[in-house]
């Protein structure tokens, strides 16, 4: 097939091809030798001098690698050969020996990473023949699969998309291909028995089928190039021939294997979960502890493997491995998946368990393995085939209803196209009680459960682009408009209208971040699966957040704001009870304190018409005397203030930040159409004043006061101060007043006459005097 007759086919199934990776040829000047004389170089301890034969010559050759023997056959790059890394091989004289070309190793011909010794190629290579010729270098497609179709994850899985479908992508004559499933070994002669290997599944809906078979390993040869180029190109690293071929088999059946070492294994083995005071140490080198909710292989000294995530090393297979045991299962997918996310060992293996795997598949992977292991090297079988079936497959048979499809799809499909169409995807339709047909799934397709799943099925085979694109007749009886966005919307366009910034950030804070604000982790909701120990808690609310991202800004620029509007998660007294997750407004100023966020409060309240009042008051993780509670009609709203001192110091933070946090429901539930005045024609005039006043004097009430006699079209807060010269229990509270007249420009002596109405109003209210 062309790839791209392959491509399209896939792409009509619903595989996303993200990518076509083309692949560069050898250069023809790299041939297949044999190496017939190998001796040792008289001027080099680690030099050898090997004579090998092209089929038309016999080229001297100074080789390095420790594995060249004679009669091997092996890639010889000749003079004037260009390698892909772009080395270009010559005639050269090493320690005074002539070498007319290189004998390569997998990497030097991108065929691997192996670089410890020279590349041994296969006994049926003809002597002398170019091995861009043998080796084509195939094309790689790189797919992104769907979820819930594991038979995806493999090769055979893709194949079976790609008969079906690329008939429909065939143009200029070319055949539509036919399944061809690999060979596999069946026939297991006159072996003996497996009782010996006989497996106890402790947990049999964690594993519903184990299968356990020995084998015998002789003279290993190395495993055959090709697999080797495939399995490297699909980003599997060549090991030797009985891991490879564990490997190979997953990614052409999509069934993980996992091959003990035999004389490692002290029988009987068993499948079971872990107790919480064994430790393991895997194939990486990592001694992990055990846990209760780990699935585990084990035998009679305690655990090999973790279930279909990682092997042990104590029962590693070596190149002295004798007799192995192979191993071919199905284990649950959610154990899988919590065990591999618990010891941070996402493999290949464990991504296919967690996707689930069909009881049906261990055999067949099974007998691929052994026909792999049979035909490569020595190997035989030394048992027959324990199979410890846990859980029985039971047929799925859905029945289909032709006249479904028009209610589903928006078109009829005849009852002909159903059938054929279904089966070219390997189902088995046959004609059952009138009109519907009687659909057997096939037992690689456990995503099909229902009815409309086999329409979708259909729906795939004749095409998305044949459904047709008319919209429903149903019309909305009632048209309700969510007023939520359209509000969000115009509190951050404010926002950003005031000079802040819209952020984003993680609901997840670590333990060491709430205590750093005077927060007790335990009064926080702690996820029992984190990703890191810094995202193990949910926020209570958005400081701790907001200040990790200023702190990460504070060298970029002296001031600062930002906003972000998201949930925060409260536990309730029982554990039983889902947390409330109400939305929070959250803002910060650096370098503007608390004035900065005080702005933006009032920004805010001129945005939605409400009026809110702040009431100081201390607050964990403020500025004692720079905190208040910010209320409406009586009710709190949220906290306004400035950071706590030491808080800012510990975080690095040289300036001060103001804080601002508000319950954003609630503020959109009491906002009002705002009141539009007209704006004066004529210039304003400015003036500044200070008043002394009581200490529980509030700002808002001052603003509101002035207001409410008309006299200033604008009142801006400047600043307050307390000290001794104004008195014990008194402030000092500077604003400035922006007087403007709609009929005329005002005269300085009547911009004063305003201001002495304004000192009146002040006095009469609170009691105010001027400073002086």
């Amino acid at each position: 097939m062309s790839v791209r007759q392959m491509a399209e086919a896939l792409e009509l199934a619903g595989v996303e091809v993200e990518q076509i990776i083309s692949s560069s040829k050898l250069d023809k000047k790299v041939v297949v030798g044999l190496v017939t004389k190998v001796a040792q170089h008289p001027g080099a301890d680690r030099l050898k001098l090997a004579e090998v034969n092209t089929g038309k010559d016999v080229v001297k050759v100074v080789c390095g690698a420790p594995n060249l023997e004679t009669g091997q056959k092996v890639a010889l790059a000749l003079p004037g050969a260009v390698l892909p890394d772009g080395a270009s091989i010559e005639h050269s004289d090493i320690r005074g020996q002539e070498s007319g070309g290189m004998i390569c190793s997998q990497r030097e011909l991108a065929m691997g990473d192996d670089h410890a010794g020279i590349l041994v190629l296969d006994s049926v290579y003809s002597i002398g023949k170019s091995l861009c010729d043998i080796e084509g270098g195939d094309d790689i497609l790189d797919l992104t699969t769907a979820a819930n179709r594991s038979d995806l994850q493999s090769v055979v899985g893709l194949a079976r998309e790609v008969a079906a479908f690329a008939g429909a992508a065939a143009t200029n004559g070319e055949l539509a291909p036919t399944l061809k499933l690999p060979e596999v070994s069946d026939d297991t002669g006159d072996l003996p028995a497996a009782d010996e290997l006989a497996v106890e599944v402790k947990v049999p809906d964690k594993a519903p089928r184990y299968l356990l078979q020995k084998f015998r390993v002789g003279r290993r040869s190395a495993t055959i190039t090709q697999t080797r180029a495939r399995l490297t190109a699909a980003g599997v690293r060549p090991i030797d021939l009985l891991v490879d071929t564990t490997n190979y088999v997953m990614l052409e059946y999509g069934q993980p294997l996992h091959a003990f070492d035999a004389a490692k294994v002290k029988l009987p083995i068993t499948v079971r979960m872990a107790d919480k005071s064994e430790k393991l140490v895997t194939l990486d080198g990592v001694e992990r502890q055990l846990s209760p909710e780990d699935l585990i292989i084990a035998d009679a000294d305690g655990p090999i493997a973790l279930a279909g995530v990682m092997g042990g090393q104590a029962t590693e297979v070596t190149a002295e491995t004798s007799e192995i045991l192979l191993e071919s299962a199905s284990f649950n997918g959610a154990t899988v998946r919590k065990t591999a996310v618990r010891h941070g060992l996402r493999s290949e293996a464990s991504a296919r368990f967690e996707r689930g795997m069909p009881v049906q598949l261990a055999p067949i992977a099974l007998a691929r393995a052994r026909f792999i292991l049979q035909q490569a090297a020595e190997v035989t079988p030394l048992s027959g085939v324990s199979d410890s079936l846990n859980a029985t497959p039971e047929a799925n048979t859905i029945k289909l209803r032709p006249e479904r499809l028009p209610h589903l799809l928006g078109m009829n499909v005849e009852t002909a196209v159903i059938q054929t169409k279904l089966e070219k995807l390997g189902f088995e339709v046959t004609t059952g009680a009138k009109p519907a047909l009687s659909v057997p799934v096939p037992w690689w397709r456990p995503d099909v459960t229902l009815e409309e799943d086999l329409v979708e099925e259909v729906a795939r085979s004749v095409g998305y682009d044949a459904l047709p694109s008319s919209l429903p007749p149903w019309r909305p009886r009632q048209v309700r408009f969510d007023a939520y966005w359209s509000k969000l919307w115009r509190a951050k366009a404010a926002l950003r209208g005031a000079g802040l910034f819209d952020v984003i950030t993680y609901a997840f804070v670590s333990a060491e971040q709430l205590e750093s604000f005077g927060r007790d982790p335990k009064r926080h909701l702690k996820l029992k699966n984190p990703l890191s120990i810094e995202q193990a808690y949910l926020r209570s609310d958005l400081l701790p957040s907001l200040v990790a991202v200023v702190a990460k800004n504070v060298r970029y620029a002296k001031e600062f704001g930002l906003f972000e509007v998201s949930r925060v998660y409260q536990p309730k007294p029982s554990h039983k009870q889902l947390p409330d997750e109400p939305t929070r407004l959250g803002a910060v100023t650096y370098g503007l304190g608390y004035t900065g966020v005080k702005g933006v409060l009032d920004q805010l309240a001129r945005e939605f018409n409400v009026s809110l009042e702040v009431k100081p008051r201390k607050l964990d993780g403020l500025h004692p005397a720079r905190a208040a509670q910010v209320e409406m009609d009586g009710q709190s709203l949220g906290v306004i203030g400035e950071l706590h001192p030491e808080i800012a110091h510990h975080h690095k933070l040289p300036d001060r930040l103001g804080y601002l946090e508000l319950d954003f429901k609630q503020l959109l539930a009491a906002a009002r159409e705002p009141a539009y005045r007209p704006i004066s024609r004529f210039p304003a005039i400015t003036r500044d004043i200070a008043v002394v006043l009581p200490e529980k004097v509030t700002w808002a009430e001052v603003a509101e006061a002035i207001g409410r006699i008309g006299l200033a079209s604008d009142v801006q807060f400047l600043s307050d101060y307390y000290g001794d010269d104004v008195g014990a229990g008194n402030k000092s509270l500077a604003v400035r007043l922006v007087i403007a007249s709609m009929q005329k420009t005002l005269t300085d002596q009547e911009a004063d006459q305003r201001v002495e109405k304004i000192f009146q109003t002040l006095q009469k209210s609170f009691g105010a005097k001027p400073r002086t």
